[in-house]
Formats: C-alpha cells, structure tokens, sequence
C-alpha cells in the first residue's frame, strides 16, 4: 500500500473516533441533564404539597371550610371569656381613645408632676385651663415674676400686691422683650429676657399679646411667643408658668378700634391657649372674672377703654389668688 493511501486511511480512522467521542459526551450530558431535571421536578412539587396544605390535626389535613369554622369558633370562646371579665371593649368605642387614654397614663408615668391641689374629675391636672383652687395669700408671690406691659404695670401699681418680681414696660411684645432694654439691674440696664437669667423664681406670670393684636396674621404671633415661653423654660426649668390671657376690651372701644377690638382678642387668646397646652403650662382665663355678662370688658372698668382701673385691678389679684397651683 503506498505511502498515500495510508495516511487517508488513518485521517479517516481519527474522524470515525472524535464522531464517536461526541456523540457519547452529548448522549452522557442529555442523561445527566434529565436526572437533574426530574430531581428539582420532585423536590418542587414536595414543597407545593406542604404549602397547599399547612394545616394538619391528628394527622389529618383540613380544608379552608373546616378552618374557617375552627378561627371563628374560637374567637367567640375568647370573647365570651372576655365578656365575663368585663374587658370586652364595645365595637362602638373608638380603639384612638383607648389607645390615647393609655398613651397619655404612659407619658403621666415618665413626667415629674408639680405638686397642686388643682383638679378635675378625680385626676390632677397638670398643664392648660386653671381652675379654681384653694385660696393661697399674697406670701405665695414672694418668689414669682410677672413679665408683661402696661396692663402688668398697672397691676403693679393698682392691685394692692406687694410681693413678687415685675419686668415690665409699656409698649412691650414678643419681638421687644429680647432687644429692647428697658430693666435697671446691677449690672446696667438690658432687657426682659436677660434680666429673667439673673434670678431663680419658683412662678412666672406672662401676659403679652395687646401690643400684637395689629399683626395680621395670629400664627406668626404663636410662633414667636412660643419661643418666648420655651426660653422661659429654659431659663427657669423648675418654675411654674402661666400664661395670662389678653384681657378683654370695652364694647365702645372695640366698635370703634380696628385693632383693639374683641374679634383681635379672641383671636389671638386661642393662641395662647394652644401654646399652653402644646408646651404644657398653664393658662390663666382672666376674662372670667373681668368680662361683663356680654364678653366685654365693662365700660366703667378702664377710662381708656383698656387699661384697668384700681377696683379691677383687685379683681385680678383675687382671681391669681383663687387659680394658684402650689409647690413645695
């Protein structure tokens, strides 16, 4: 056989056994690729079994109908249970008042509360609308400030009161009590707010609001008199605070006054009121006792219509007198 017929037989015999080599791995993987396959398959279907039935009892599988029966059965043994206890709570009572009632004894646990014999219902109040308490004598204001403007002066100078701290000065508001200086202390003239660092006080009365009844709008006053109260707090952690409201102003001189009128007060008293309880101090309604029958400040309690005179003045006095939280 020549030289050439021999190599071609021996190319042909190296193709013959790679086709050969080929076409075993391909049938090989396509049989281990199938094993696999019916593996995963079996594993699979073991897994959906166990989901589509979770439920077993005694070894017996339940359906959604017998489950559903089982649930609601034992929801009426628990609220027949509860029943009995008289813990049930009524479907037409709201779950946010039950659930601001335990809130609110939550925060009442964690607070430090201020000794006062100022209830309402059988539960200390501890912050808001004062009430009417024990009457305490003028020695309770030996260690209080009163901080205001030319109604407060005016107290000073009219109501009898000989005890107590006043920073005070005609014309003053929310914006003045921090620039403008105006109170005489050793170490020179500065304003309320500074002079309010220099002593500890065990009460604080604050009244300002007359002066910005001619604001436009009451929530850039609640605003900057919130800051006012908080520095207060600042500066005084361990004292009581109240905030007086603005007293209240003639009929003649509100029909007549496009700022000093009772629409303006009102307005801006439910300021101050929401920044005594949003701060949680105490609230003076002062009008209760100063208005007349008709809202009014009556006409013969001021001659200019806003400010107090002697007898009214007194009145105030017994009202702080008859609204004092006390402290130890």
């Amino acid at each position: 056989m020549s030289y050439g017929k021999e190599m071609r037989k021996k190319r042909k015999q190296e193709i013959h056994a790679r086709i050969t080599f080929f076409l075993i791995g391909g049938i090989t993987g396509l049989v281990l690729m199938f094993v696999v396959m019916q593996f995963i398959r079996a594993g699979n279907s073991e897994k959906q079994t166990q989901v589509e039935n979770p439920h077993k009892e005694a070894g017996n599988q339940l359906s959604e109908e017998e489950l559903q029966e089982k649930i609601e059965k034992r929801a009426q043994e628990i609220i027949a249970e509860k029943l009995k206890k008289g813990e049930y709570i009524k479907a037409n009572q709201s779950t946010t008042d039950t659930n601001e009632a335990n809130k609110g004894e939550e925060e009442g646990s964690k607070t430090t509360k201020v000794p006062t014999d100022n209830e309402e219902g059988g539960k200390r109040k501890e912050y808001g609308l004062v009430s009417k308490t024990e009457k305490v004598s003028d020695d309770y204001f030996k260690d209080a400030v009163f901080i205001g403007a030319s109604r407060t002066d005016g107290f000073r100078l009219n109501s009898g009161l000989t005890q107590g701290t006043f920073l005070c000065y005609k014309g003053m508001d929310v914006l003045e009590i921090y620039s403008k200086n105006v109170i005489k202390t050793q170490s020179g003239t500065v304003s309320i707010i500074e002079a309010l660092k220099q002593k500890k006080y065990k009460k604080i009365y604050l009244m300002l609001g007359l002066n910005e009844l001619g604001w436009p709008y009451p929530e850039e006053f609640y605003k900057k008199y919130e800051k006012v109260v908080k520095d207060i707090k600042k500066y005084q952690p361990n004292a009581v605070i109240y905030l007086e409201s603005i007293i209240c102003v003639t009929k003649s001189k509100s029909n007549s006054d496009k700022v000093f009128n009772m629409k303006n007060v009102n307005r801006f008293n439910e300021q101050i009121k929401k920044a005594a309880n949003v701060l949680k101090v105490y609230y003076l309604d002062l009008n209760e006792v100063l208005a007349g029958p008709d809202g009014y400040l009556p006409e013969d309690a001021s001659f200019d219509g806003v400010h107090l005179k002697q007898i009214y003045s007194k009145k105030w006095l017994e009202y702080l007198k008859n609204h004092a939280i006390k402290v130890k």
